[in-house]
């Protein structure tokens, strides 16, 4: 049976989004997202799409943190290229991975920088049933012992090479013309000749240093010392210090004031206007310096947090 993903038609679209419309995008698919980095955020989002195939190309203007679940009849396929590796499931990531996201699996990922996101979505069925016929093995026990490399100059031409497929289908053409299933398995046979295979390491088993991370997540409403994090875990300063920072790309100082002054701005956006104020959503999470509040606030979303409470009504309920 032809199980249809996407919108039918062969589709190939370019969209700049703010940070609020990103957020509303990501929240379809089940995903938060929340900024690391300091500056102006811009996202520009290059898309094509068949019915079962949906290839994405989106360019960050600062460093951002996802959180969620994979979608249920998706297979994905991604990559980052940026300055600092990303930290995906609490390890940082080896150059050229072409990173896998099962369906219902859990997503983390945290970014640092301006970076491009490579992806590829898949109806489960499709990629499985293409990925055994091409090499001659189920791809649930391939990825248990093979790790996926591609060079971003190869994806990059991969995209540029559909983009122009399509296009040059679609130009003048009704879609209900076109032979999806023909063209969509001639489009991830094109990707898997790309694909470059290497042997699972040790590298990717999980660090205890994610139950350092699940505490501040859990405490979110505190700011944390190094010294009581330490406390709690029976180890040293500089240990907990060393290993998150080896992991997540930050200290752990800066990933609580992260996700701190996130919940913050979450808060001020679904707040209704005249309902609260600025400094009793930063008190809750334990902001108890406002001059430093603002300051921080400002860095991340470009905005003080009064101006953002003021905006809710526009830019997330309209």
């Amino acid at each position: 049976m032809y199980k249809q993903i996407f919108s039918e038609g062969l589709i190939v679209a370019e969209r700049f989004m703010s940070f609020e419309e990103m957020q509303r995008s990501e929240k379809s698919w089940g995903i938060h997202a929340s900024q690391v980095e300091q500056g102006d955020f811009n996202l520009v989002l290059h898309g094509i799409h068949t019915p079962r195939i949906q290839i994405g190309v989106r360019s960050y203007s600062k460093g951002m943190m996802f959180r969620g679940l994979h979608p249920k009849d998706l297979i994905l396929l991604y990559m980052y290229t940026t300055k600092q590796p990303p930290s995906i499931k609490n390890q940082l990531i080896a150059k050229d991975e072409l990173l896998i996201g099962l369906p219902g699996e859990a997503l983390d990922i945290i970014i640092h920088n301006r970076f491009t996101v490579y992806t590829i979505a898949v109806e489960k069925e499709l990629f499985c049933k293409t990925f055994k016929t091409f090499f001659s093995q189920p791809f649930e026990e391939y990825i248990k012992e093979k790790v996926l490399l591609m060079p971003s100059s190869k994806l990059s031409q991969f995209f540029g090479s559909v983009k122009r497929r399509i296009s040059g289908l679609s130009n003048g053409e009704r879609s209900e013309y076109y032979d999806y299933k023909a063209l969509e398995s001639e489009l991830l046979k094109s990707l898997f000749k790309q694909i470059e295979q290497h042997e699972q390491s040790a590298s990717h088993k999980k660090f205890d240093i994610v139950k350092v991370r699940k505490y501040l997540d859990d405490n979110i409403h505190y700011n944390i010392s190094i010294k009581e994090m330490a406390e709690a875990f029976n180890i040293g300063e500089r240990q907990l210090y060393n290993s998150f920072k080896s992991n997540y790309g930050m200290t752990p100082k800066k990933y609580m004031q992260i996700i701190r002054l996130n919940a913050v701005n979450k808060e001020l956006l679904q707040s209704e206007k005249g309902n609260t104020t600025v400094a009793e959503i930063a008190y809750k999470y334990d902001f108890t310096h406002m001059s430093y509040f603002t300051r921080a606030y400002k860095k991340i979303f470009n905005e003080l947090p009064s101006h953002t409470l003021q905006k809710e009504i526009v830019s997330v309920l309209s």
